[in-house]
């Protein structure tokens, strides 16, 4: 089963998403770092990387990020619109700063959860709604991650 933080669309995703859960800092087994999961997106590229590692481009309306999954070589991704479980990290290459989905699980979109593939649950206090439910905005979206924070009894900057 992944535990999971929030349902978020992949237009939510952006530096200041980034910077909020920079904030909640340090991440350790007392508050580990947050979980989100993009729901029906669409796999627009894959391939193997290094050694063992699966990276997508993964997209969403108007929006498309680089996605990475470490030691997931062996796993194909679907043909068809994917649920894909991530942390957010900040990619550096040759200089080049940019948000990055770290793979957590994936599966094909509109599979049951007991589907072992990824099996989604909500950690305790998390919301089952999506950040964009809130109105538009930094100032609403803020109310949200700061409800996650709390939720999750962490200390924030």
């Amino acid at each position: 089963i992944q535990r999971v933080d929030a349902f978020l669309n992949l237009s939510e995703v952006d530096a200041w998403l980034f910077d909020s859960v920079e904030q909640m800092r340090p991440f350790g087994q007392s508050n580990p770092a947050p979980v989100f999961v993009a729901k029906h997106v669409r796999v627009v590229r894959s391939r193997i990387v290094g050694k063992n590692h699966l990276q997508m481009t993964v997209a969403d309306g108007g929006a498309q990020l680089e996605s990475i999954g470490f030691n997931m070589g062996h796993r194909e991704a679907p043909e068809g619109p994917v649920d894909v479980a991530f942390q957010l990290k900040k990619n550096n290459y040759h200089g080049q700063e940019s948000l990055r989905l770290d793979l957590q699980d994936f599966r094909l979109s509109g599979v049951e959860s007991s589907n072992p593939v990824l099996s989604l649950e909500l950690r305790d206090g998390a919301s089952a709604g999506r950040a964009s439910d809130a109105t538009a905005g930094p100032s609403a979206s803020m109310g949200w991650i700061w409800s996650l924070c709390s939720a999750r009894h962490c200390s924030a900057k």
